[in-house]
């Protein structure tokens, strides 16, 4: 969190080698040491993707997901561990982004295969296969956190909008706005003073914006599309000025799209308006 990266790393490789070391641990301790190398895993590959090394990333993801599969019940039978609905979650976002790195490359530049690319794992494979990768994985932990007593409800919400993105990028606009709803309708139900659930209730209320923004571009008989989603849109703005302050990056995306919604609407001075504010934003 102090973005000490190189330091993070190194004592999270210090604790799986030490954790590694399961025969040391006593038969009370095994589940709790398993768990915590496990944990020490997961992070480790969310500095990796912090750092934009994004093989390295799946590296640690998939051995976090090996730990936990050695888990059994009373009975001796390989049982579904909750923690690995979150090490998929947490694997599928890092494919979504990986897509997004990807679809902005050049052709050229991807066969090169420069250091860069090499981290974020451009050129591997074809783009589009990395999001039906995450929409695997994210089914998969669905099956796990309802198969798990006691279910993980921000889980289910995050696989949910983790899901709608995906099915977005391969233009299944409807089945997302679907998907969208449930996780929305799955935070509302928790209570959160810390605002984390808000700011991500935001995003997922601005991908059903964008939706309704396409949906409108499809049929222009439906301007109620673009009215309900510039509401949606101010909601976000609002709810990213409040939690994040005036000058955050995700405030200046809300209102570039909000922007591309009024122009949409027909309404050229309020588009304007907000693009200029989006652009003060970026440039402070």
């Amino acid at each position: 969190e102090d973005g000490d990266y190189d330091k993070s790393l190194q004592t999270l490789e210090q604790h799986v080698l030490g954790g590694t070391d399961s025969e040391q641990q006593s038969q009370g301790n095994s589940r709790m040491s398993t768990e915590l190398l496990a944990s020490s895993l997961l992070l480790l590959g969310n500095v990796h993707a912090t750092r934009g090394e994004v093989v390295e990333c799946d590296d640690r993801y998939r051995e976090a997901f090996e730990v936990l599969s050695i888990e059994t019940d009373n009975y001796g039978a390989i049982s579904p561990h909750i923690g690995q609905a979150t090490i998929l979650v947490n694997h599928s976002a890092v494919l979504i982004r990986r897509w997004q790195v990807s679809r902005h490359q050049n052709a050229l530049e991807i066969a090169t295969g420069s250091e860069q690319q090499r981290k974020l794992g451009i050129g591997l494979q074809h783009p589009k296969a990395l999001i039906y990768e995450a929409l695997r994985m994210l089914f998969n932990a669905m099956n796990i956190v309802e198969s798990t007593l006691g279910v993980n409800r921000i889980i289910l919400a995050d696989c949910c909008h983790n899901i709608g993105v995906c099915l977005e990028i391969i233009q299944h606009p409807v089945d997302a706005l679907e998907y969208y709803m449930k996780s929305l309708k799955i935070r509302c139900r928790i209570a959160d003073r810390s605002g984390l659930l808000q700011l991500s209730m935001a995003t997922t209320i601005e991908n059903v914006a964008m939706i309704y923004r396409l949906m409108n571009r499809k049929d222009s008989s439906q301007n109620s599309f673009l009215s309900y989603a510039a509401s949606l849109m101010e909601n976000v703005i609002a709810t990213r000025r409040a939690q994040l302050g005036p000058l955050s990056g995700g405030l200046a995306e809300a209102y570039f799209n909000l922007g591309l919604i009024e122009l949409d609407r027909r309404l050229p001075k309020l588009s304007r308006d907000c693009f200029r504010k989006s652009l003060h934003i970026r440039r402070t």
